[in-house]
């Protein structure tokens, strides 16, 4: 008997899923799949791109700041997956998920990258604004002779970002009002 060769870790952590769009201190949840994965192993979130090359919090080469650590919620199927409830990051940026095999184990795997994102509802509007035609800068009718239709708009001031209220659909920013009608 020469020794024992235990693999643990996640599998398929060669493309990081993206986590774009996120809003500051947004809660996500993460699950991972692999083998041997235990209740003591650890995600760190750490502000802007890291290759998750260190060993713990404090140590040589590990972030000063803008780090937080996770333990893992619940362990599935006797280490074949784990979950995590995780957080953005508090400051809107480029952030890394690292991985941990273990309290104490250096962290080593990059799990995921995401961008937080400061929290920006969609901002539509009051007046309806008529559809102009590039030309001459007038209102455009459906029609230059007899009964036509006039497009009145509502334009988008400010699109959503970091998980802020959606825009209303086109249909509800739309209306149409009779034109040369004589």
């Amino acid at each position: 008997h020469v020794g024992q060769l235990v693999v643990a870790g996640p599998r398929n952590a060669t493309s990081p899923p993206e986590y774009p769009d996120l809003g500051v201190d947004v809660p996500f949840s993460m699950r991972l799949w692999g083998l041997n994965l235990t209740l003591e192993d650890r995600l760190a979130v750490v502000l802007g791109e890291s290759d998750c090359e260190f060993a713990s919090v404090g140590s040589e080469g590990s972030p000063t700041s803008g780090f937080e650590v996770y333990e893992p919620k619940t362990l599935h199927a006797g280490g074949a997956s784990i979950s995590w409830e995780v957080t953005a990051p508090s400051v809107a940026g480029d952030f890394t998920v690292c991985w941990g095999p273990g309290a104490g184990a250096p962290f080593s795997t990059v799990i995921a990258r995401g961008t937080a994102a400061l929290r920006l509802d969609c901002e539509v509007a009051e007046d309806w604004e008529p559809v102009l035609d590039p030309a001459t800068g007038e209102p455009l009718c459906s029609k230059t002779c007899g009964r036509g239709y006039r497009t009145f708009q509502r334009p988008i001031l400010q699109a959503p970002a970091g998980g802020g209220v959606a825009c209303p659909p086109e249909i509800e920013r739309i209306r149409y009002e009779v034109c040369n009608d004589h």
